[in-house]
Parts: C-alpha cells; sequence; structure tokens
C-alpha cells in the first residue's frame, strides 16, 4: 500500500495574486498555501481526495517516486566531489536563474533574452513537480536543483549542447503547468496514471543528461560526434511529447463529454460569489432568443456591420457605435458567425440587462471564454483559489480578464447595451480606454449603446440611427414574442431579471418606433398644409380684388397677392425641402430628442397594468396556444395597428400647429415676391430654416404632456398581445 511520507516541512505552493499591474500571477510575494500533493493528483477542484482514489493513484505513482529517488541517488554519487558547484540555497530557483543569465551574458551571441526568460519562467513549473516527487525524499529537492545547474556549467563549453538544453527544459517546463492544470480539472485515473508517467521521465532525462556531462571530456566528444543529442535523449523525449498528448486527448474528450461538468459548476460558484443570479443571464437571453428570433434579423445584421464592422482584426480595434434601440438580436447572430469564421479566436459577448454590474459582466465574459478555451486554465496554471481571489473587486477581475486574454494570444468581444447607469458607462470607459492603452495582443471590441454623454467615447463614434434603421415591424412584435412566449412557457424557470429585460426591450421598441411614426405624421401634416395654406392664401386674393375699389391701392398689393405661378414655385420648393435629407434629419432628431420627456425604462404601473391584462387575455382565450414564428403578413397588420394606437398622441404633441406655422411661412415668401423658380426654392429654405431647423419656432410648439406618448405607446402593446395571440390560436 502507498504510504504518505512524513514531513516536519511543510512543502509550499504559490497562489498567484491579481494585484500586479499587468494581472499576471506574482511568484515571490504571493499569499501561501499549504499543499498536500498526494491530494492534488487525483482532487478535483478544491475537495479532498477519496480514500480509495488515494489508494489507487499510490501504486502508480511510487514509480514516479522511485524515479525521483534514484535520480537524487545518482546525483549523489556523481556530486559528491562537487558539492561547491551542485549546492544551492533555499531557493534553488532563484539561483539557477542567475546561473541563467551569466550564462546569456557570457554567451550572447548563442542564447537571446527571451529564451533565458523563458527558462527562468519554465522553473517555476518545474518547482511544482519536484515538490510533489520530493515527498519521497524532501533532502533530495536542492540536489535536483544542482544538478540543473551542473548542466549548465558543464554545457557552456558546447554552445550547440547548451542552446539545446535551455530549449528541452524550456518545451518541457511549459507543459508541466499545463499537464498539473488538466490533472486538476480532469482527474481520471487515465491521466493520473499519465501524469505519474511524465513525471518519472522528467526525472530520468534529468539523471541521464547530468550522468553524461559527468563523463570525461574525450568521452564526452566521441559521444557528441557519435550520437547527437537528438538521437542520444531521444527516446526520453519521445515518450514525455507523447504522454503529454495522451493527457491532452483525454482532458479533451472528457471536457467533449461533458461541458457542463463540475468544472463550470465550480467556476460559477467561485467567479460569480456575490451575484450568482446574473451567472445565467447570457444563457437565458440567449435560449430565449432563440427560440422566438426571426431569421429577418440576418439581414439586418449585415447591414449593421456595413457600418460596424466587428470581424477578426489581427490589430486591437475598440469600434463604437450609438443609437436609441440596440438590438440584441445581433448579438447571438455575432456570436454564431464569429465562432464558425473565427473559431481560432475566443469570443464573447454581452447582452447588457438592468441589473447587471460592471463585476458581474466582465465575470460573464470571463465565464463565456473559459467555457470555448478550458485548455487556458491548465496551459496558465489556474485553479479555483484564483477565481475566489479575481473576484475581490473589480479590477481584480478586470487585470485576470486581460491575463485570459494576453494568455490566448486575443479575443473578440461584442456588447449590446440598453440603459444608461454608472456601471453601464463604467464597462464602456474601460473598454474605450484599451483602444489607446492596450498593448497586449489583438482584441477587438464591438460596443453598441445608446445616446448619453455618460459614456467615454472614442474618436470615431458611429451614430447607427443616421445609418439605417431596423423596420419597427420587425422589432417591435419580435420583442412582444419573447414577453408572449415567456408568459406561455410556465414550466420554464426564468429569472425575474430576464423577464425584467424583456417587458423592457417591448416598451424600448415601441417607444424608439414613436419616432419613426411622428417623423411621418409630420411630413404628411406639412404636405397637407402646404396646399391648405395656398388655397386659403388664394381665396384671400380673390376676395381682396372684390374689395379694393381704387386701383392704386390694387397695385401697391400686387407684389402680396399669390398668383398660380407662385403657387406653383411653392409646391415645388416645399417638395424640394421635404426630399432634403439634411432638412429632414432636423425635423427627426427635434422629435427625437423630444421623446426623451417618455421614460426609456418602463415604468413600474405601466408594467404591472400591461402583464395584469396580459394574464387575462390568456386566462380568456380557450384555444390550444402554440408559439410559432410569425409571417410577414402577421407582422406588418400589427404594425398597422400598433401605429394606430400612438398617431393620436404624437399628432397632439408635434403637428398641431403645422399648419399655422406653415402659412407664416408663406405670408413671409409672398412679400419678398420672388420671380424664378429657383429664387423660390432658395427663398423657401431660408424660410424654413427659420421656422423648423434645431433652433426654429416647431419645437417650440411641441407639448410637454409626456402622457400623450406613453399612453399611445401602452395601447400599442396591449393591442400587439391581442393580434398575437390571435395569430398563435389561428395556427
Amino acid at each position: 500500500m502507498h504510504k504518505r511520507p512524513s514531513l516536519n516541512t511543510a512543502v509550499v505552493f504559490r497562489t498567484p495574486s491579481w494585484d500586479r499591474v499587468d494581472g499576471s500571477p506574482t511568484t515571490v510575494s504571493s499569499p501561501s498555501t499549504i499543499w498536500n500533493p498526494h491530494d492534488e493528483v487525483i482532487r478535483r477542484f478544491s475537495d479532498p481526495a477519496k480514500d480509495g482514489d488515494v489508494r489507487a493513484s499510490g501504486a502508480k505513482y511510487e514509480k514516479a517516486e522511485a524515479s525521483y529517488t534514484a535520480a537524487v541517488l545518482s546525483l549523489q554519487k556523481l556530486l559528491k566531489d562537487e558539492g561547491g558547484i551542485a549546492a544551492t540555497g533555499q531557493d534553488g530557483k532563484q539561483e539557477l536563474s542567475m546561473v541563467a543569465k551569466q550564462l546569456q551574458q557570457a554567451k550572447e551571441g548563442t542564447l537571446d533574452k527571451k529564451k533565458i526568460s523563458r527558462f527562468v519562467k519554465s522553473l517555476d513549473h518545474y518547482q511544482g513537480v519536484f515538490d510533489i516527487l520530493s515527498q519521497a525524499d524532501f533532502s533530495g529537492l536542492p540536489l535536483i536543483w544542482g544538478g540543473i545547474k551542473l548542466v549548465l556549467l558543464m554545457s557552456k563549453t558546447s554552445s550547440d549542447t547548451l542552446s539545446k538544453v535551455f530549449e528541452v527544459i524550456i518545451d518541457i517546463g511549459r507543459s508541466l503547468e499545463r499537464i498539473r492544470g488538466y490533472a486538476m480539472l480532469y482527474a481520471t485515473p487515465r491521466i493520473t496514471e499519465f501524469t505519474v508517467e511524465l513525471y518519472e521521465a522528467v526525472a530520468e532525462f534529468l539523471e541521464k543528461v547530468i550522468t553524461d556531462f559527468k563523463k570525461s571530456p574525450f568521452r564526452r566528444a566521441m559521444v557528441d560526434l557519435l550520437q547527437p543529442f537528438e538521437v542520444r535523449y531521444g527516446d526520453l523525449l519521445t515518450k514525455m511529447r507523447k504522454v503529454q498528448q495522451e493527457i491532452k486527448d483525454d482532458a479533451d474528450l472528457s471536457m467533449a463529454e461533458d461541458p457542463n461538468a463540475a468544472i463550470f459548476e465550480a467556476i460559477r460558484k467561485n467567479l460569480f460569489r456575490g451575484f450568482e443570479l446574473e451567472a445565467g443571464y447570457h444563457q437565458e437571453l440567449e435560449s430565449t432568443y432563440k427560440t422566438t428570433t426571426s431569421k429577418a434579423w440576418i439581414e439586418w445584421f449585415k447591414l449593421e456591420q456595413k457600418y460596424v464592422p466587428s470581424g477578426y482584426s489581427h490589430e486591437t480595434k475598440i469600434i463604437q457605435a450609438e443609437c436609441d434601440a440596440p438590438d440584441p438580436q445581433h448579438a447571438l447572430i455575432w456570436k454564431k458567425q464569429q465562432r464558425t469564421f473565427a473559431s481560432h479566436v475566443p469570443s464573447a459577448y454581452l447582452i447588457w440587462t438592468r441589473g447587471m454590474t460592471a463585476q458581474s459582466a466582465i465575470a460573464s465574459l470571463v465565464h463565456q471564454i473559459l467555457f470555448q478555451k478550458t485548455e487556458v486554465m491548465a496551459q496558465a496554471g489556474l485553479d479555483l483559489d484564483q477565481f475566489k481571489e479575481a473576484n475581490n473587486s473589480p479590477r481584480a477581475l478586470w487585470k485576470f480578464f486581460t491575463h485570459l486574454v494576453t494568455i490566448l494570444g486575443g479575443c473578440m468581444v461584442y456588447i449590446t447595451i440598453g440603459s444608461v447607469g454608472k456601471h453601464e458607462a463604467a464597462i464602456v470607459k474601460k473598454f474605450v480606454a484599451m483602444a489607446k492603452t492596450w498593448d497586449g495582443p489583438a482584441i477587438n471590441v464591438t460596443l453598441i449603446h445608446p445616446f448619453s454623454d455618460d459614456f467615454a467615447k472614442t474618436e470615431d463614434v458611429i451614430n447607427l440611427d443616421d445609418k439605417y434603421d431596423v423596420h419597427p415591424s420587425l422589432t417591435t412584435t419580435d420583442a412582444m414574442h419573447h414577453v408572449l412566449v415567456l408568459e406561455l412557457n410556465e414550466g420554464t424557470k426564468v429569472s425575474e431579471t430576464i423577464q425584467s429585460l424583456l417587458w423592457e426591450t417591448v416598451w424600448r421598441e415601441v417607444r424608439y418606433a414613436v419616432i419613426g411614426i411622428a417623423f411621418n405624421q409630420v411630413v404628411e401634416h406639412i404636405q397637407i398644409a402646404v396646399k391648405k395654406v395656398a388655397d386659403k392664401a388664394r381665396e384671400k386674393n380673390v376676395m381682396s380684388n372684390e374689395q379694393d375699389e381704387f386701383r392704386e391701392r390694387r397695385e401697391r398689393r400686387a407684389k402680396k397677392i399669390l398668383t398660380n405661378t407662385d403657387a406653383k414655385h411653392w409646391n415645388a420648393a416645399v417638395s424640394v425641402w421635404t426630399g432634403n435629407k439634411w432638412s429632414m434629419d432636423a425635423l427627426r432628431e427635434q422629435i427625437q430628442r423630444h421623446i426623451d420627456i417618455v421614460d426609456i425604462h418602463l415604468p413600474t404601473d405601466i408594467k404591472a397594468g400591461l402583464k395584469e391584462k396580459l394574464d387575462l387575455l390568456l386566462f380568456d382565450d380557450e384555444t390550444e396556444l402554440e408559439p410559432r414564428p410569425l409571417t410577414e403578413s402577421q407582422r406588418m397588420s400589427i404594425w398597422d395597428e400598433l401605429q394606430n394606437a400612438i398617431r393620436p398622441g404624437t399628432q397632439v404633441m408635434f403637428c398641431s400647429q403645422i399648419e399655422e406655422l406653415l402659412s407664416a411661412v408663406l405670408e413671409d415668401y409672398r412679400m419678398e415676391g420672388p420671380e424664378r423658380e429657383g429664387e423660390a426654392k432658395t427663398l423657401f429654405v431660408y424660410l424654413a430654416k427659420m421656422y423648423f431647423a434645431k433652433s426654429g419656432r416647431w419645437k417650440d410648439t411641441f407639448s410637454e404632456d409626456k402622457n400623450l406618448v406613453a399612453d399611445g405607446i401602452t395601447k400599442a402593446i396591449e393591442i400587439g398581445f391581442q393580434h398575437l395571440v390571435e395569430a398563435f390560436a389561428s395556427g
């Protein structure tokens, strides 16, 4: 039976701290934790090993310990005359690092600084293996370090051999931490056995190298001549590489068989400590949008990409766009696209939910990256204690995120935010700052959020509302569709936060649609009023002519009379104005800004009323309602009804004095009396600016009664639910 060695000295291992500036784990200054090496080999996460597992792994482990002991004994014999060389202080790694740096200075043409840096870094990984194996004979640890030191000193006479020794030690060391991670995460008997074999091969390799270098210079020269380095140590190197690959293959298989295994439950538990509910937001949203979102969104996403290209780039890019109502469905299309066309790069998306914090948002990104690239935990030597430490503060978690990105060689992030708040602003500010300060591997970030001065800005923010609008017949009905499916699926438990988000989205989408409805309504009123005020002006001309008895007075008024030619010029000038994009954008923007008097968030009392009416609507329906995609004709029919519900309020708010304003414009127009059509158009544009531009008189006529629009939105949502239920019932 395997015996645990009794030690007077506890073996201390580092626990990375995320308080360093670069976010990487510290070594010397890190908090220390006591590590039971035998539990570590077979444990899963922070749970201690079961006795049966310890006994099963013990027999295999004895072989590796025996190899280590043999190497120590061999070293004791070989180095009995090399006491001064082999002896090391308390920190063998530190002394060995100094020797390596001295060699680099002496052999600058053979060993560059990067190679020495990689070598020094790999010593941490050897520390883990040696500390485990030295439990059989703890006193042998200084000898192992001393043996490697001796190899370096003796091999400095041969530049080629010295370089190859460094390369092999670095190559093995780079794998050791990853292998230790695999053994922690997937502690299957096979992986445990392979890990022991690798440790055994490492000890054998070091023993053989040290033994060879202890030979006389003549014999060593002959061996070098007859057996090149690759041939002499080929079997051991092949064995180590083969075992490494077997461990990786087994770990990949374990992950493939159960991607939601205990590893991710443990990560969630540590990473989302204090905000566990937020941990599943992105997953809940994905499952909801997947089942209800129309395929029509794909075409709109392509249009978005025309202005906000979010594909992979080898250079760090932070692309920022603003719009009143970001489309969360695009995030899911983006995810599918990136994981198809850029699967080699980890990607994470975020559909911001009210209730999220900057910390929970970063944790969600980290969680997605780890789910895609589980091997990074092994590559970086991460364990669950480090997740706990990273979760101490948003600052620590951000450093942990950037450290992961650095290890993975970059990542892609897509964030869509539909609300304004201090946490939303904080996360945007952090990513915007990356555009100026990040010097690591390429990070491609897409940020889409509402207009607000609270958000930090890059130099070239894109105004998406100026570029295109997803047709509201899709956005509004899709949003209501999500809520209705949620209400019908009694068996599916969805968090209150996600329920709230879906309701919020309905309000936000219909509220945004009001802008387009009101704009079209204003243009319609202008087109009707233009003809009406011209007709009234001509009627006034006739009445004036009949009443004027004196010819002199008629002549004085001739310039003020609206002739048929003038009326023709007037209509043409208005057509040019309403057809001018800049002028119409000015009208639309004034409407858009005034709509801000209506809360962007769904008021609590209105939500309660809407939900009560929807519950009663579903209760009254006797049919078997089956959620299904809407046809285009169904969408357009519902959209027509929504507009009819909203238009009465927007007419009062924006159109009540349009005829009076145009009448005033026409009066000024008549007073100037342009002679030619071109002059008429120029004059009208000038006059229109006085009345309808951003600083004109029209905006002063807007009603401040927000209920005119809020009530219309509420009624529209009620009608939309009614028609959706009818569509579900009709089959």
